[in-house]
This record gives structure tokens, C-alpha cells and sequence, in this order.
């Protein structure tokens, strides 16, 4: 059985001799992901010159700007209908070889991600002019016959070293994410596959400064679909209010249609052909309500009704707070408590 197919990938992905390669597939039962899981690779890699690439054992790969070496790395299996791209010691098989250029790209992208390095944020990609080298020594000061000569030392005009900004991006089988950020699919995003094999990371899409210095790490998962990360959970932005204490001037009555409701609920039994009163109840929690009631309902059945539209179950009374009085004989009728078209305050005890 013809195995060159085999020998080929695997002396492309571990940078080895065709010996060596198949060796290692014939103790593997020609395994091609088992065999470059075993493979040793600090022992069987061949010596490469400086402008061949090679793989590293993280687990985690890195884009490197690697502009110098794109004139002499040439890529010598584009003519193949399917090869192997992937980091460490694994690959995927893409299918189209020459004639997909998205293929083309994810492969050399993956290359460039076990060489290590880092790549550098150009919106333009163009290279950020170098600042001139500025004379950096001592020097003296001319005196005279009453005033010597001064020396100055040399001053230190480095500027702070700039932090590396690391961000990760994650090939999965139907796109790419960067970060937490959402699937972009490999047709649309074209663009952004091109800066990268290039060496330029786009700043919007990685937030970054234009000249910032940039590590981007590569999760290979060619084999899923994406997976959105979980949900955030937010807390609570709102605001509260003190139960138990009334609020002067806030007002967060209920909406007519609630108070409706409310009181339909409460089934306040109203006849309508005695003498009625509105009143206006302001509860504990700062909400007011409006409530219909006949004169010869009692103290008692307004604190009965206002028990069922609020849940607090804390004691309490009625009170006026103009004259200020409290109301605690609840048999008296609303009109002998003189509470007609009153404002009644619910008071904790």
C-alpha cells in the first residue's frame, strides 16, 4: 500500500527526514495523528537554516511579524488537493488546497503561529517611522575666573517600555473569534486573514492602539463548531428605598390602570347609590393609591384594604399629616373620623 502521502505530511508538520517519518508511522500502524503525538521532536528535527520555520510544543502557538521572511519561505505544496494545517504536533485536513485561498491563508497563518514572536498594530500597515537616535552623554559647563567649571552628567531619556498586549484568537470549523468576541465567518473576514499572515493586526477588531505591540495566541479547534462564551452576569444598577418610612416629593404611585386592578382585587363592596369619598392612601413603601369607599365604611376597612395591596406584614396605623392625628378606633365611619376626600398615611408601629 502506497503510504507517500503520509511520509509527506508528516515530514512537512515535523520537519524531519522521510526515515525517520516512517518509522515513526510504522510503529503507529500508520496513525497519522498518533504517530506526530509520539513523535520526539527535540531528538528527530532536522537543522533548519534561517529561513525555515519551526514548531514549537506550547500549547498555545503565537503570530510573529516575519516580513523579512516572506521573500525566501516559499510555499512548495500548493499544488496538493488537501494538506495539513495546525500547530504542535497535530493538524487538520482542509479540503481545496490550491483552489481555496481561505485554506491557503488559515495554513500559512498557522505556520507563522509555532514560529512564536509578535506582530504589531498597523491600521495603514505601514512601518511607524523611527524616531533619530539622540546624543545621550555629559557634558561640562564653561566657567570662569570666579566660577569653575560644572560637569553634567548623562540623563536618561528612555522611555518606559510598553507593555505587550496579548489577545487570542480562536480558529473554530465554521469561522473565527477573537477573545470573547462573535463567530466571524472565513468568507466575510477575508481582509482580516490577509493582515494577519501578513503580520498586521487590525486595532478595531483587536482594541488596540495603532503601534502597539501585540501577542496574539492561537486556539486551534478546527473540529468545532463556535461556542459562544457564557453569559455575564450584571448586578443590580437600580435603587431602593427604606421600607417603613414615607418620602415627601417622590412620586411613584402606580399606573391608573394598576390601581384598578388592585382594587378590584381587594373587593371593596361600594354601593353606589350611598354617598362615596376618594381617597388617597400613601403606603409605607413611598407608593400611593387611590380608593373609593362610601361615608359609612370604617377605619377599620381602609386598614383592611390597605393589609391586602401591601404586603408588609409589620403592625401599623392611619394617620392624617394635616392636622396630624392618628385614627386607631377602627369602627368609626369615615365620615364621623371626618376623613372625607382625606390623604391617609399608613405609619408603622
Amino acid at each position: 500500500m502506497d503510504h507517500s502521502n503520509e511520509i509527506q505530511t508528516f515530514v512537512s508538520i515535523a520537519q524531519c527526514s522521510e526515515e525517520q517519518a516512517r518509522e515513526c508511522l510504522e510503529k503507529y500502524d500508520w496513525d497519522l495523528n498518533e504517530a506526530l503525538n509520539h513523535f520526539d521532536y527535540s531528538q528527530h528535527s532536522t537543522k533548519k537554516t534561517s529561513s525555515q520555520s519551526y514548531y514549537q510544543t506550547n500549547k498555545f502557538a503565537t503570530l510573529d511579524s516575519f516580513r523579512q521572511q516572506q521573500n525566501s519561505n516559499n510555499d512548495n505544496n500548493d499544488n496538493k488537493q488537501n494538506y495539513f494545517a495546525g500547530g504542535e504536533h497535530s493538524g487538520i485536513l482542509m479540503e481545496g488546497g490550491e483552489g481555496s485561498h481561505t485554506n491557503r491563508l488559515l495554513k500559512k497563518i498557522f505556520e507563522r503561529a509555532t514560529q512564536g514572536g509578535k506582530a504589531k498594530a498597523d491600521e495603514e500597515q505601514e512601518e511607524l517611522p523611527q524616531e533619530p537616535e539622540r546624543f545621550t552623554g555629559g557634558g561640562y559647563k564653561l566657567g570662569s575666573d570666579q566660577v569653575d567649571s560644572e560637569y553634567f552628567g548623562a540623563t536618561s531619556t528612555n522611555k518606559p517600555k510598553q507593555e505587550k498586549v496579548k489577545r487570542m484568537i480562536t480558529f473554530w470549523k465554521n469561522g473565527f473569534s477573537i477573545d470573547d468576541g462573535p463567530l466571524m465567518d472565513y468568507e466575510s473576514h477575508k481582509n482580516v486573514l490577509e493582515n494577519l499572515e501578513k503580520g498586521y493586526a487590525p486595532t478595531d477588531l483587536f482594541n488596540i492602539k495603532r503601534g502597539e505591540e501585540l501577542s496574539v495566541e492561537v486556539s486551534h479547534r478546527m473540529s468545532e463548531n463556535y461556542i459562544p462564551p457564557p453569559t455575564k452576569l450584571k448586578p443590580f444598577e437600580g435603587v431602593g428605598q427604606k421600607l417603613g418610612s414615607y418620602v415627601p416629593g417622590v412620586d411613584v404611585s402606580s399606573p391608573p390602570q394598576q390601581r384598578k386592578e388592585s382594587q378590584s382585587e381587594t373587593k371593596i363592596e361600594v354601593d353606589e347609590s350611598q354617598p362615596t369619598t376618594s381617597l388617597q392612601i400613601r403606603l409605607s413603601n413611598g407608593s400611593r393609591e387611590m380608593a373609593t369607599f362610601n361615608h359609612t365604611h370604617t377605619v377599620g376597612d381602609v386598614m383592611q384594604y390597605i393589609k391586602s395591596i401591601n404586603s408588609d406584614a409589620r403592625p401599623f396605623i392611619i394617620k392624617t399629616s394635616f392636622p396630624n392625628k392618628e385614627y386607631r378606633d377602627v369602627n368609626q365611619t369615615l365620615k364621623d373620623a371626618d376623613l372625607l376626600d382625606a390623604v391617609i398615611i399608613q405609619h408603622h408601629l
